[in-house]
């Protein structure tokens, strides 16, 4: 296998964990890689697979929630790993807001927003959601706030 140097690992973004997992045994050729996935309902799944965990969108918003599953995943700690994946999972329904592939940005914006991280103005050709849409948002957050917190506070 021919080293490409400045390469230093792979974030696949597909979602096909047959095809991250052929990724991961590309470290028989490359130890010094490091592999993410890109789908954050497929973290604990990457990690399995012998992935070093993820790129994740949700992290903006929620970041503790996603170190937290990491490291249950790394630990092998499944009763942990079942709550905090079904967390995320609802957490993803922000992403079912809207009719454009724009959603997940939307979303995210507006879940930051929500928390008073920064503003959702979006630079065009995007525009913020709409107050319907935001409600749906502050609904979904309000949820996983509680939940996540409950969740953590566990620990």
């Amino acid at each position: 296998m021919k080293r490409l140097e400045g390469i230093v690992g792979v974030k696949d973004s597909g979602g096909d964990m047959v095809y991250f997992e052929n990724l991961v045994k590309l470290r028989k050729y490359r130890p010094d890689w490091t592999f993410f996935a890109g789908p954050e309902h497929l973290l604990v799944q990457a990690v399995r697979l012998g992935g070093n965990g993820g790129v994740n969108g949700g992290a903006n918003v929620f970041p503790r929630l996603f170190v937290e599953t990491y490291k249950a995943a790394a630990a092998g700690n499944e009763s942990r790993l079942n709550a905090l994946q079904e967390q995320i999972e609802y957490f993803q329904n922000i992403y079912a807001i809207g009719k454009y592939a724009s959603r997940f940005i939307k979303g995210t914006k507006c879940a930051l927003s929500v928390l008073g991280i920064c503003d959702d103005f979006m630079g065009e050709p995007f525009h913020r959601f709409r107050s319907p849409e935001r409600k749906r948002v502050i609904e979904i957050m309000e949820k996983s706030i509680a939940q996540i917190n409950r969740l953590l506070e566990e620990g």
